[in-house]
């Protein structure tokens, strides 16, 4: 995206912001102040999980299964 050159401050639509997060996804360190919406915090959160290696993921995707299988338990009991 070479020609996406707004910055920060210039960021007026929800495109600009989409665009821009993009461009700079890999660095940012950190959830900047105008990213702090619903939809952008899930989508960091899932840029997360695609940076983890096969044995990380692989880790993650038993624990969140195990999580699942016990709130199932739960909400059924």
């Amino acid at each position: 995206m070479p020609n996406f050159k707004q910055t920060e401050a210039e960021l007026r639509r929800r495109l600009d912001k989409w665009l821009y997060f993009i461009k700079h996804l890999e660095d940012f360190e950190t959830i900047p102040a105008i990213f702090k919406d619903e939809v952008f915090t899930q989508t960091f959160e899932k840029a997360e999980l695609a940076k983890f290696v096969q044995a990380d993921l692989s880790r993650y995707e038993s624990s969140l299964k195990v999580f699942r299988d016990n709130k199932a338990v739960f909400d059924y009991a």
